[in-house]
């Protein structure tokens, strides 16, 4: 079967360590809101988010690195099935957000129809 004890001391190790990683939130929401007090609420929301995304990246790079060495996956199926979803996630995108579209330069944003969609959406001015 398992060690039990094995499991239990991996998982206290790997929770010190995300504990230590997810500390970079701080610096990746003062780079984007600039120094803010530590209980503004903007501050929070964006700490919290980086939270999830420091966390999320560590669980998919190592179970992506799991199904790769075992041969479960290849790297070329790997990398069509993201292209695959990430063509998906651009045309959700523009769905929701009407009046912008993706380019490789950037974002081509036609104003009026965004600035719909701001208004619906209530983005903050």
């Amino acid at each position: 079967m398992f060690n039990e004890h094995r499991i239990i001391s991996l998982r206290n190790y790997y929770t010190k360590l995300m504990d230590r990683v997810v500390h970079w939130k701080v610096v990746l929401t003062n780079w984007q809101l600039g120094t803010r007090d530590a209980n503004n609420g903007t501050l929070m929301a964006i700490q919290d988010l980086h939270d999830t995304l420091l966390r999320k990246q560590v669980k998919l790079d190592a179970l992506t690195e799991i199904l790769i060495n075992r041969g479960l996956v290849s790297p070329e199926a790997l990398l069509e099935k993201q292209i695959e979803v990430a063509v998906r996630l651009d045309q959700s995108m523009e769905s929701k957000f009407p009046g912008v579209k993706t380019t490789d330069a950037g974002l081509d944003i036609e104003a009026e129809a965004y600035q719909e969609t701001k208004d619906r959406l209530g983005f903050p001015l």
